[in-house]
């Protein structure tokens, strides 16, 4: 053990996972022993509750938009809509992104760092 070994906090290994159904639309796995709790959004902690979790989903649901609006729907609407949002999150709400921005053929993400 080197000097520097002190200061490493020891990662939590978690084993055990649930799976959690998020705004009726993706599942998520999260550890046992985490528990949701009240709030305007999805939102769980950890057992010493030193982490904290929250989703929050934006999305249209496609059966309520017009053909037209349908048609006009693409990726680059999505990123024109919510690229400035997340940039909002960050310069207005003081969220920490975690460099992980995805974006696939119909969807955009990207998680952030809040609270604790």
């Amino acid at each position: 053990m080197g000097i520097f070994n002190l200061f490493n906090k020891p990662q939590q290994a978690y084993t055990d996972f649930k799976t959690i159904m998020v705004d009726e639309i993706y599942l998520i796995s999260v550890p046992d022993g985490w528990s949701q709790f009240k709030s305007d959004r999805f939102r769980m902690k950890s057992k010493n509750n030193k982490i904290q979790f929250s989703i929050t989903n934006y999305g249209k649901n496609v059966a309520d938009l017009s053909d037209s609006e349908r048609a006009i729907s693409t990726i680059d609407d999505l990123k024109n809509q919510f690229l400035p949002l997340f940039k909002k999150f960050i310069n207005e709400g003081g969220f920490i992104s975690n460099n992980d921005l995805e974006i696939g053929k119909d969807y955009i993400y990207q998680s952030f760092k809040v609270d604790k």
